[in-house]
């Protein structure tokens, strides 16, 4: 896109989410991301000002062996003067039906294609009437507890594991680099995103708005076996993680505790602490005509998102 839309494409997105969108965030997001193939499809009013507008971004995605075309499905935004009925004439509809017709030919043909996006509450019912949505969850997020008090408490909450803060070029450490390559597998459902260290600096480090911080997993005087990424926000919160299959939610969070001096960390992977539920939905989105209900059920974080 060409520098006068991407301004239209800020304006648009005040306009319809009431949120600033600067030039920079956006070609962070769509020209900046080490992605297997990205697009942009827009709507131009008789003034030649953006009325419409969808982006999706196609990473790398993983289901065992088996490697996906993942593709999120983002900044969907329809002026409200132009929105109409929803019929088939609907800009919306046909902005979408252009974005799944775009897609089938982006990415490696042979790899199977699995596109969703995080919509609110009101756009996730009206996808889903149009037969363009098929809802997955609510997302919700888990409050942890205190940090654990006393030598005996600690070891007992955390497992014997150990959360240690690193710099971002931690990312770029040749010693960590057969680490970062079999951390960034889905740890959750066995479906998801490929998560690399190339994936985590462009998302974390280089973010052009947000402070983020990366946290190493591991037992005491054992290599790294997992990581965090945390924002400090009104409440502290991990935005990403890559758990070992040993370690649980909760030994997780309490090792986090104790080495930040912490309590109350939110996460959104599956555990058992008390749910703080979001007004957000994970649905996929139809591709090619289908959905794929008989997929393992992929399990988001708050960083797989564009919405907190």
């Amino acid at each position: 896109m060409a520098l006068h839309d991407i301004e239209s494409g800020c304006s648009l997105f005040h306009a319809v989410f009431g949120q600033p969108r600067s030039p920079g965030e956006w070609l962070w997001k769509f020209a900046e991301a080490p992605v297997l193939a990205s697009t942009n499809l827009v709507g131009v009013g008789s003034n030649g000002q953006l009325v419409a507008h969808v982006g999706a971004q196609m990473f790398e995605g993983r289901w065992g062996d088996q490697s996906l075309r993942w593709v999120q499905v983002c900044d969907v935004m329809v002026h409200p003067q132009v929105r109409g009925d929803l019929g088939p004439g609907n800009l919306y509809r046909k902005l979408m039906r252009a974005l799944d017709d775009t897609l089938q030919h982006l990415g490696p043909a042979s790899w199977p294609m699995f596109i969703y996006g995080f919509p609110g509450i009101r756009p996730a019912r009206l996808g889903e009437r149009m037969g363009l949505y098929r809802r997955l969850y609510t997302c919700a997020a888990q409050q942890g507890g205190d940090p654990p008090r006393g030598l005996l408490a600690r070891w007992r909450a955390t497992q014997g594991w150990r959360a240690q803060a690193v710099p971002w070029s931690t990312l770029r450490d040749p010693g960590l680099a057969a680490f970062w390559r079999r951390a960034a597998a889905p740890s959750v459902a066995g479906i998801g995103l490929l998560k690399t260290a190339a994936y985590l600096d462009w998302r974390y480090a280089r973010h052009p708005t947000q402070r983020y911080r990366l946290w190493l997993l591991r037992r005491t005087w054992a290599s790294p076996q997992g990581w965090l990424v945390t924002r400090e926000a009104d409440s502290p919160e991990v935005i990403d993680a890559s758990l070992p299959a040993d370690l649980p939610l909760r030994p997780a969070l309490a090792a986090l505790a104790a080495a930040s001096r912490t309590g109350g960390w939110r996460c959104w992977l599956p555990g058992d602490f008390p749910m703080v539920a979001t007004p957000i939905i994970a649905v996929e989105i139809s591709g090619n005509g289908r959905f794929h209900p008989d997929w393992p059920l992929p399990r988001f974080q708050p960083g797989d998102t564009d919405v907190f």
